[in-house]
C-alpha cells in the first residue's frame, strides 16, 4: 500500500480494488491521486473477471476474529521484526514447533495480537508514511 501511489505514477492503472471496511489515512491519500488522475476504485467486491478467469474474495466483510496467536522462528530475524512492524506483542515464553521444511523442531517466539492493537497501528503506520 505504500508504494500504490508510485505504481499510479509509473504504470497504467485502470482501476484499484480495496479491501472491505473503512479506509485508514493512507488509504484516503491514494484515493485524492485516484480521484485526481480519474481512475475508478471499488471496495468489498466478492468477484473479479480477468479474461478466462474468475477470482472470489474471501474477505467480504470486515473480519471477526478479535485475537490472533502465532509465532516467528528465532533464527529467522526478518520474520520477528515484521510480526513487531505490524504491531504484534511478543510474549515472554517461547515454543518448539515443527515445520514441515526442517528436519527438527525450532525455537519460536509467540506473538499476539487483538483487533483493536491491528487497527491502531495499522493507522499509525499509514500516518508515520507522510
Amino acid at each position: 500500500m505504500g508504494e500504490a501511489i508510485n505504481l499510479l505514477n509509473n504504470f497504467k492503472v485502470e482501476k484499484v480494488i480495496f479491501n472491505c471496511g473503512p479506509h485508514n489515512n493512507l488509504e484516503n491519500e491514494l484515493i485524492k491521486v485516484l480521484d485526481k488522475k480519474k481512475i475508478k476504485y471499488y471496495s468489498c467486491i466478492k468477484e473479479l473477471t480477468i479474461d478466462d478467469n474468475k477470482l472470489s474474495f474471501l474477505q467480504t466483510k470486515e473480519c471477526d476474529i478479535d485475537e490472533i496467536k502465532t509465532g516467528a522462528t528465532i533464527q529467522n530475524p526478518a520474520s520477528w521484526k515484521i510480526m513487531e512492524r505490524f504491531g504484534f506483542v511478543k510474549l515472554d515464553k517461547t515454543k518448539m514447533v515443527e515445520y514441515t521444511y526442517v528436519d527438527e523442531p525450532v525455537e519460536d517466539y509467540q506473538y499476539y495480537i487483538t483487533k483493536e492493537m491491528y487497527f491502531e497501528n495499522k493507522n499509525n503506520l499509514s500516518m508515520r508514511k507522510k
